[in-house]
C-alpha cells in the first residue's frame, strides 16, 4: 500500500456509501468537534485516489461544521478501500471501562473530564484500594453504578459492602433481575450481609 500525507479541500471529499450516516450526526460528534476546535486535527483522515473517505467521516463532518476549508489526509493507493474500511472500523478498541479506569488511576489527566469526574466521585465513596481491586478484576464505573442503585433499592448506605459482595458474586444479571422482579430488599440484604450468592427464580411463561 502506497500512501502520502496531503491537505485536501473538504468540499472535494465524498463519503463511502456504506458508512452509517448516523455516525456523523451532530449528537454523535459533539465531543470530537470540541476536541478538534481546541486541539485541531490530531489524526489525519484516510482517502483513496477519488477522494472517497475510507476513515474519518466523523472528523470531516466536524471540519465542515467548524468551517474548515482544508483537512489533512493520508492518500492511499494500491489497496482495496472497502477492506481497509472494514479493518480500520472493526479492529479499533475504544478506551472505556476498566481500561479507562486504569488510565485514570495512573494519570487522572489522561482521561476526558467527564470520565475524570465520575471516577473521582466513585473513588471518594469506595476508596482507592477498592477501586484498584475493581479495575484489576476488569470492572469499572458500571459496577459502582449498579451498587448505588441496589443500595437505594434496599434503602441502605453501605455501597462499599455491596461493591465487595458484587466482586465476590459477580452475577450482575441476577441483581438487575431481582430489582426488576421487585424481590424483597430484606432478602437481598440477607444475601449481602451473609456473603451468599443471590438466586433469582426464573419464571417460564407458557403461551
Amino acid at each position: 500500500m502506497k500512501k502520502k500525507l496531503t491537505a485536501v479541500n473538504v468540499n472535494s471529499l465524498s463519503h463511502a456509501k456504506h458508512n452509517p450516516p448516523t455516525r456523523s450526526m451532530l449528537a454523535n460528534i459533539k465531543p470530537l468537534m470540541h476536541s478538534m476546535e481546541f486541539r485541531g486535527l490530531v489524526n489525519p483522515i484516510i482517502i483513496d485516489l477519488n477522494h472517497t473517505i475510507i476513515d474519518g467521516h466523523r472528523r470531516v463532518a466536524c471540519a465542515v461544521l467548524l468551517g474548515w476549508e482544508f483537512i489533512d489526509a493520508i492518500l492511499v493507493k494500491d489497496v482495496d478501500a472497502n477492506s481497509l474500511f472494514g479493518e480500520l472500523n472493526t479492529t479499533s478498541r475504544k478506551l472505556a471501562g476498566s481500561d479507562a479506569l486504569y488510565v485514570w488511576l495512573e494519570e487522572p489527566l489522561a482521561v476526558i473530564p467527564k470520565q475524570r469526574a465520575k471516577f473521582k466521585a466513585m473513588c471518594d465513596v469506595l476508596g482507592r484500594p477498592r477501586v484498584r481491586k475493581m479495575c484489576n478484576l476488569g470492572y469499572s464505573y458500571n459496577l459502582f453504578s449498579l451498587a448505588c442503585r441496589l443500595a437505594s433499592y434496599c434503602n441502605t448506605n453501605d455501597v462499599q459492602v455491596i461493591v465487595d459482595w458484587l466482586l465476590d458474586f459477580p452475577s450482575t444479571i441476577n441483581v438487575r433481575k431481582a430489582m426488576q422482579s421487585h424481590m424483597s430488599p430484606a432478602s437481598i440484604l440477607r444475601c449481602i450481609n451473609n456473603g451468599k450468592e443471590l438466586k433469582v427464580q426464573h419464571t417460564i411463561l407458557e403461551g
